[in-house]
């Protein structure tokens, strides 16, 4: 939303006017007498005209790179998560314990053997990183995506230019938000 101001500057320019130069000395022209003859006249400074800028270039918040590299690192902890459902323990573990109970030699309610126990472990730690590693990444990636949208380039909040309209100047000021 574009917020536009139009100052009027015909009073503030009538009251900066150099004054109307008249014949009468000024009152503290007797009492401080002419200058002395030995002091150099001053040259006046030579008054530059003042430049109008206009708008500045857009800006970023952070360099562009930065809120990408966050979706592609986030994309990165994603696929470790991804590895993880390829490479699924719990059918190694499954296929363990039915050839276990299938085999006849072993009796019915028998312990697990070790082997097949720490497959269980391992399938378990499995799991547990490729949930943590899905959620991390997904979190990485909504947040590289946010800041990527807030990363667009912006225009400053406030632009003031010059306006000239017959028998009126002003200054435009305008701004977003």
């Amino acid at each position: 939303m574009t917020l536009r101001f139009l100052l009027a500057l015909s009073m503030v320019l009538a009251a900066i006017a150099p004054p109307a130069r008249s014949d009468t000395p000024s009152p503290t022209a007797a009492v401080d007498g002419p200058p002395p003859a030995s002091a150099p006249a001053a040259a006046a400074p030579a008054k530059e005209p003042v430049a109008i800028q206009g708008p500045r270039p857009p800006q970023r918040r952070w360099s562009w790179w930065k809120p990408w590299a966050l979706v592609a690192g986030g994309a990165v902890v994603a696929g470790v998560g991804l590895f993880g459902v390829m490479n699924d323990r719990y059918d190694t573990y499954d296929r363990a314990v039915a050839d276990f109970r299938a085999d006849t030699s072993n009796p019915p309610g028998a312990m697990l053997p070790d082997n097949v126990r720490t497959l269980e472990d391992d399938a378990r730690l499995m799991r547990a990183v490729t949930v943590s590693a899905f959620a991390v990444g997904g979190v990485m990636i909504a947040t590289g995506i946010t800041l990527v949208v807030m990363n667009r380039p912006r225009t400053p909040p406030i632009v003031v230019a010059p306006q000239a309209r017959a028998g009126a100047v002003g200054l435009v000021l305008s701004g977003q938000w």
